[in-house]
């Protein structure tokens, strides 16, 4: 046995094949690392995930009670400023009517 053979055991150990190119021993170690960085990320994702979800159920409960609290006020507002508004508005259309039976009133006069 000389130092080719000890070469071709040790790619033969790793990659499970009897002789195989070096490019293939390469392409399989980088695609198991590529599995173990993809397992360890579900992992992550998984332990991480029951505690994201209640950290963003916490904030939308608090975004939705602020959706809430806005909306009550501005309904408080537009039922507070709507009898001002109508009182406003009654106001005006009573002085216009008077003037326009004013108006009336000289022009059958001089008619």
């Amino acid at each position: 046995m000389d130092h080719r053979d000890l070469g071709r055991g040790l790619c033969h150990l790793s990659c499970g094949r009897p002789n195989p190119t070096t490019h293939h021993c390469f392409g399989r170690i980088v695609w198991w690392s590529y599995i173990e960085r993809l397992q360890v990320q579900i992992k992550l994702a998984v332990a991480v995930s029951g505690w994201l979800k209640l950290v963003l159920d916490v904030s939308w409960s608090w975004i939705a009670l602020a959706f809430f609290g806005c909306s009550v006020l501005l309904l408080a507002e537009k039922l507070a400023l709507h009898p001002v508004a109508i009182r406003f508005h009654q106001k005006a259309l009573a002085d216009r009517l008077a003037e326009n039976q004013l108006a009336l009133r000289a022009l059958d006069r001089l008619s």
